[in-house]
């Protein structure tokens, strides 16, 4: 009860006490701070302007703020509470509009610029990875050291989906995590939505990121030269003339040529030979002010060969992505126009020269989409996005398992005539200063030959803000046609996958969560998230399975519910002119299906307890920067084997080890911990820069366990023993690179 009367006492003191309520100003286009604006307040009569990083204050008495700037629109708002404000720039109309339709339907998502996204982590060996960099935020799980993909609030990976400019992309990075797939100066900014969605996306279920390609005509054209540890790269941005731009971007990883090296000095094949490459053509032309055009090309590869321990293994993918995006404004709203593919071809071989065992795979899922937006502002407080959209599915799977000592195998899936016709509206309504409401909804007709399955999902938001105190209720309900089973903890060529038919329902998932922020004391933010999500027809694999030559059919895969419940702490402040980041979640989860352990829950293999983040980014001086984050997260779960029986077949004089198994994901990992850091310095040039990285992964060389094998052990007029081992995969590990910027 004290606790109650104190937590009630600290409301209060919040409310009345005479605070300064803190404000940013923006361009919206960019998300960068405008510096020099003019700020009136008419209930104080009061002028201020905003500092170098686009800030300033006033006391917060509920206040009517008139900004002004010469290269921006004019504005009028109301203001009750810490915020940011976005200004328009005055030479671009259409911008104005379609970017006010951007922030409605981004309005509950993390949103972060270029160099926002670019300093949020250190960088992996030198190298840009979108999704490692968001591991620092809330609710993001950091499940081991190779990671690749979101996997956000205890979902696996495949629940997650990426659009690049509208278009979904299915495979967003290059093989261990090492890097995306797109050079991070093809970005403008990115949009990070967990838990509530805007109604236009759709076909994932625990988390989207959007992400947007620089639009913005350069003054001037600018090269970027690139040389790191693991890749180097090149960037033009190339000005055309005032009103077209062309980007050409080209990275090439080098591990191949050091692994083939290293393994002629050893004589021996110790490293796989590894190398990616990634090219990117960004064009953006702007008709007039009312008009602009933007066709985005990625074309990525992946090659990698090992021959370590008897195992031959060889692998390639290649994948490419095009967007073709139209923004017109006209007298009823601003229409986006878009459309484009994202196809990706899988190849894998592997053979044992010790038992003669050979696995071919060769996987191809290639999507196509066209689509209207439309965003309108009826009045002032009421807006509206609708969206209709058609998405067509092509692939297949070829898995083929040769063996001398059994039976082959084959797995043929053909995955055609899928159709996914797509219409959504969304709602934005300002009721008053103090509450807004967003709702809408998504309804999609899926089609898969003589399948047809209708697909309803509501969502609905209700805010609550006074001064520095921000409450947020929400429901979403989504869906997903695509079904992942993964190998193993990154993507692989033999992963599973299969879209719903007759026998597979759609992964539905209600997602129920609270927010409440707080601004104390001018600097210090705090944010508390509760959520609940409830999942069914989740896939797994049933009990007995065969986990690598697996059929999808009933005899092998079942389906069931899920419930995963958590919370999220972030405290943002500034300590000396430092930013620092910190973050806890909380994870729960807990599968059944009738087929699986008799019925009776378990939990998932990413879904770790607890796990706490801290970053830090100091600005030491003009030239000098330091990146440091931290990471501990409870054990990752695996299954292991409850005991082991030697098995002696007649007629032979060697025994094998059979492992017994009882319950799913029954041991978990030992915590893992590390600490990334990197330091920037900048040495101008006339009036060009040079830009030296330092990148540290893993500083203090901590051995995070990936998983456990287990090794006989024989001993002298005793039992054998079978004795369990943890295999830890990257250590300490350093990189460097050099940027030149022209």
């Amino acid at each position: 009860m004290r606790f109650f009367i104190l937590f009630i006492l600290f409301i209060c003191y919040s409310y009345f006490t005479e605070a300064q309520i803190s404000v940013t100003v923006k361009d919206k286009r960019n998300l960068q701070p405008i510096q020099a604006v003019s700020v009136i307040s008419l209930n104080q009569q009061k002028i201020t302007e905003s500092d170098h990083n686009g800030k300033f204050q006033i006391a917060s008495h509920y206040d009517s703020l008139f900004l002004a700037h010469w290269n921006y629109q004019t504005i009028l708002v109301n203001l009750n509470h810490d915020t940011t404000i976005y200004l328009i720039s005055k030479v671009d109309t259409l911008e104005m509009v379609a970017v006010e339709g951007k922030i409605l339907e981004e309005e509950k998502a993390i949103q972060f610029s270029r160099s926002e996204i670019v300093d949020l982590s250190p960088s992996f060996l030198s190298s840009f990875n979108l999704e490692r960099n968001l591991q620092v935020l809330p609710g993001v799980t950091v499940t081991n050291d190779t990671q690749s993909g979101l996997y956000v609030r205890g979902g696996h990976r495949g629940e997650s989906r990426i659009l690049f400019n509208n278009i979904p992309q299915y495979s967003s990075n290059h093989l261990f995590g090492l890097a995306s797939n797109y050079q991070e100066d093809l970005l403008r900014k990115v949009s990070f939505h967990k838990g509530y969605f805007p109604s236009a996306m759709y076909n994932g279920v625990t988390s989207f990121l959007t992400v947007d390609v620089d639009q913005e005509i350069p003054q001037k054209s600018a090269l970027k030269l690139a040389l790191g540890t693991l890749s180097s790269e090149a960037y033009a941005k190339i000005r055309v003339n005032e009103k077209t731009k062309v980007d050409l971007g080209y990275r090439r990883a080098y591990l191949d040529w050091l692994g083939s090296y290293y393994n002629a000095i050893k004589k021996e094949d110790l490293i796989p030979i590894y190398g990616f490459d990634d090219f990117s053509v960004n064009i953006v032309r702007k008709m007039d002010t009312n008009d602009k055009f933007n066709v985005t090309y990625i074309l990525s590869h992946d090659n990698i060969k090992s021959s370590l321990n008897n195992n031959a293994i060889k692998s390639d993918w290649s994948g490419q992505t095009l967007s073709m995006n139209y923004l017109k404004l006209s007298n009823i709203g601003v229409w986006e126009f878009y459309s484009g593919f994202n196809s990706n071809q899988f190849n894998f071989i592997h053979s044992s020269t010790s038992e003669t065992d050979t696995t071919l795979a060769r996987n191809n899922l290639n999507s196509y989409v066209l689509g209207i937006k439309l965003f309108q502002d009826i009045n002032p407080k009421l807006k509206l996005e609708s969206t209709i959209e058609y998405q067509q599915v092509r692939g297949d799977v070829n898995n083929d398992w040769i063996s001398t000592s059994s039976v082959d195998r084959t797995l043929k899936n053909d995955i055609s005539q899928i159709h996914q016709q797509n219409i959504s509206s969304h709602l934005y309504y300002q009721i008053n200063r103090f509450l807004a409401i967003n709702g809408g909804v998504n309804v999609n007709y899926y089609i898969r030959q003589n399948f047809r399955d209708l697909q309803l999902a509501p969502r609905l938001s209700l805010n609550f803000e006074i001064r520095h105190h921000s409450v947020n209720f929400s429901y979403n309900r989504s869906f997903q046609n695509i079904h992942y089973l993964p190998y193993i903890g990154f993507d692989m060529p033999i992963d599973m996958w299969e879209w719903t038919n007759e026998t597979l329902s759609p992964l539905l998932s209600d997602n129920f969560q609270v927010d409440y922020k707080v601004k104390i004391l001018g600097e210090l933010a705090l944010n508390i998230g509760l959520f609940y999500n409830d999942k069914r027809n989740v896939i797994d694999y049933k009990d007995g399975s065969d986990y690598l030559y697996n059929p999808w059919d009933h005899e092998q895969i079942t389906q069931g519910v899920e419930h995963i419940r958590g919370a999220e702490f972030e405290i943002k402040s500034t300590f000396l002119n430092t930013p620092i980041r910190a973050s806890y979640t909380y994870l729960e989860s807990e599968r059944s299906s009738d087929e699986i352990h008799n019925g009776n829950p378990y939990p998932n293999s990413y879904s770790p307890q607890h796990q706490i983040t801290l970053a830090l980014h100091k600005k030491i001086n003009k030239r000098l920067s330091l990146n440091c984050n931290w990471y501990y997260s409870t054990g990752q779960r695996i299954t292991i084997p409850e005991s082991f029986i030697l098995s002696t077949p007649s007629n032979e004089h060697t025994s094998f080890v059979v492992p017994v198994y009882d319950q799913r994901n029954n041991f978990e990992l030992p915590p893992s911990h590390r600490m990334d850091v990197s330091m920037n310095y900048f040495i101008p040039i006339r009036s060009n820069q040079l830009q030296l990285t330092l990148s540290i992964f893993n500083i203090y060389n901590n051995k995070n366990a990936y998983f456990v094998s287990f090794e006989k052990v024989e001993r002298n007029d005793e039992p054998s023993l079978i004795q369990g081992h943890k295999k830890a995969l990257i250590p300490f590990l350093p990189s460097f690179k050099i940027t030149y910027q022209l």
